[in-house]
């Protein structure tokens, strides 16, 4: 994770700052693929996993949920893919199965991560390879093993 200071709103749409820490994967696949782990899985989501065949449903679920903190996230997603022709996207029948998840019996421990969780101000190699890859996907960051200005 880095720690990330971003904006949120309260539930009446005031804007407050704060510190986050924020996950990091190595590709798009693997932030994908650990989403869809969170909305599979998690009681939370459960309600919003019965509406996989209605995008815009799926959306105001989530929100409800907890997943953004912006009070018109749900109505900014619509927008976008009113707007934009995502529905075009969806393929009947590809969503996941809608189920209840259920909670472990037992508590489950994340695997450890590959990578060290960087934080700024860190420095090293394991920044320098991060920067790296960030620069080689077109991110305008200085290639310097050190994290933060």
């Amino acid at each position: 994770c880095v720690d990330v200071y971003t904006r949120e709103e309260d539930e009446n749409g005031d804007s407050y700052y704060i510190t986050v820490p924020f996950r990091v994967y190595a590709t798009i696949s693997d932030c994908l693929r650990d989403r869809n782990r969170q909305f599979t899985t998690l009681p939370i989501y459960a309600e919003a996993m019965r509406h996989t065949d209605d995008p815009d449903r799926f959306a105001r679920e989530i929100h409800e949920a907890g997943y953004a903190s912006a009070h018109d996230y749900a109505d900014k997603v619509i927008s976008a893919m009113r707007q934009y022709n995502l529905y075009q996207y969806d393929v009947a029948g590809s969503a996941p199965p809608a189920t209840t998840p259920t909670t472990p019996s037992t508590p489950t421990t994340p695997a450890p991560a590959s990578q060290p969780t960087l934080r700024l101000g860190a420095t090293g190699e394991s920044v320098k390879t991060l920067q790296q890859a960030l620069y080689g996907r077109g991110y305008k960051v200085a290639v310097d093993g050190t994290f933060g200005p």
